[in-house]
């Protein structure tokens, strides 16, 4: 990564080191694209490399770049829906693990829409906006990372995107500036303590195995597995289909290798993550910057896997990561995926309300099941004479069939029976 971006820097050592670094990068790649390894992921026949997956970062099953985590939709409804603000919901947080164990096993608020306005300063009893529209210096700072990881991509360096979060992460870092993290107030401090700790591990006593199925009998665990089970398998399905699209993966008959097995790993996933204490996991769109860094196959998803896992033990500096260095990121995520619009018959009617409606509403809902939920409902109201029709057809079919069947029947009894001849 730091290679490929010192070799754009022109002549001289850097120049040098870069070059070299593309020589040892190439014979690394052949050497383990000809090994088990490489083909056993078909690192040739996705026409990727070893370092290209590494540094991009369903792994070792399905063979797929497609990371999972809990689902940012769906752990809302978990926290606040079941378990509720210190246990306050209609269950106990055992429970609410429980019901994530069986389902893995079978609107914007106003504050958000300051935010988006880019206020510098808000009422906190009003919520009005009293600094005005696009004067806050977080949301400056956080478009020009956003720059660094365009003109990163433009330019082809692989990293980009990771450039531009330490570039605002950094400055962000800095106290006594108008874009800091770490204010000089109570909770500035606070975060400022809990940031110098550096390395720091949280024990999980309280939820690892904390599951119980004692209140089962009752109707709002029901309503809530398949409240959670209905928006994992929309939520999941839509990501996976639509990263595979982005990666270049489906057929000419909408089908992709490793389907099947990357359902069942998401499944699987989710028991575990009950077991441990978090809400229901899904293969997650940020996906998508891995497949864009070059990441074609599942060694992608296990260095993914890897850096997780160190990452528990580094959580003061990674909670330390302020959101308006996250969210440009997400900004060119969203950016990649519209790459599959353009495959919408948009002169279809019928195809092209639902298709805006599904784009519609995932932003606005906060959840990408509401979107798919919305396109479907307005695709079946648009084509419900389309099956009324259909259906008059097929009962008239049937019905013509059954009346030709008993007619033929009548036929042949007739044609069996014996003709008396009355003689004069």
């Amino acid at each position: 990564m730091g290679g490929e971006a010192c070799s754009r820097l022109g002549t001289g050592f850097c120049s040098r080191l870069g070059e070299s670094w593309k020589r040892k990068k190439k014979n690394l790649d052949e050497t383990i694209s000809k090994s088990k390894v490489g083909k056993y992921f078909k690192l040739e026949a996705r026409k990727t490399c070893f370092t290209r997956e590494i540094c991009a970062g369903m792994g070792v099953f399905a063979n797929l770049p497609l990371a999972v985590a809990p689902g940012m939709g769906i752990n809302a409804y978990f926290a606040y829906n079941l378990v509720g603000l210190h246990g306050s919901g209609p269950m106990t947080y055992q429970t609410a693990l429980a019901v994530v164990l069986v389902e893995g096993l079978v609107g914007p608020s106003s504050s958000t829409m300051l935010t988006l306005a880019a206020c510098s300063r808000i009422n906190p009893v009003t919520g009005a906006c009293e600094g005005g529209i696009l004067r806050s210096p977080t949301f400056w700072l956080g478009t020009t990372g956003l720059l660094i990881m365009s003109y990163g991509l433009m330019k082809n360096i692989k990293g980009s995107m990771i450039y531009g979060i330490v570039f605002v992460t950094l400055v962000s870092w800095i106290r006594g500036t108008s874009v800091t993290f770490f204010p000089y107030t109570q909770i500035g401090d606070s975060k400022y303590g809990y940031f110098k700790k550096v390395v720091d591990f949280q024990g999980i006593q309280n939820t690892n195995g904390a599951i119980s199925f004692s209140e089962f009998n009752r109707s709002e665990v029901w309503i809530a597995l398949v409240t959670i089970l209905y928006v994992g398998v929309l939520a999941t399905t839509g990501t996976l289909f639509s990263l595979a699209e982005v990666g270049g993966f489906v057929d000419e008959k909408g089908r992709f290798e490793g389907k099947y097995i990357a359902y069942i790993v998401d499944a699987i996933a989710t028991i575990i993550g009950s077991a441990l204490g978090t809400s229901p996991t899904a293969v997650y769109v940020e996906s998508t910057a891995g497949i864009k860094e070059g990441g074609r196959t599942g060694i992608t998803t296990i260095v993914v896997g890897f850096y997780f896992l160190l990452s528990l033990c580094f959580l003061p500096l990674l909670a330390s990561v302020p959101p308006w260095a996250i969210g440009p990121s997400l900004v060119m995520v969203g950016m990649m995926m519209m790459k599959v619009v353009k495959d919408i018959d948009w002169d279809n009617i019928k195809e092209g309300v639902p298709a805006f409606v599904t784009i519609l509403l995932m932003p606005l809902t906060y959840s990408i099941s509401n979107g798919i939920t919305g396109g479907i409902m307005i695709y079946v109201a648009l084509n419900f004479y389309d099956y009324v029709v259909m259906s008059v057809k097929w009962l008239l079919g049937l019905m013509r069939k059954a009346m030709g069947g008993v007619q033929n029947q009548v036929s042949a009894t007739n044609t069996n029976e014996p003709i008396s001849v009355i003689a004069p």
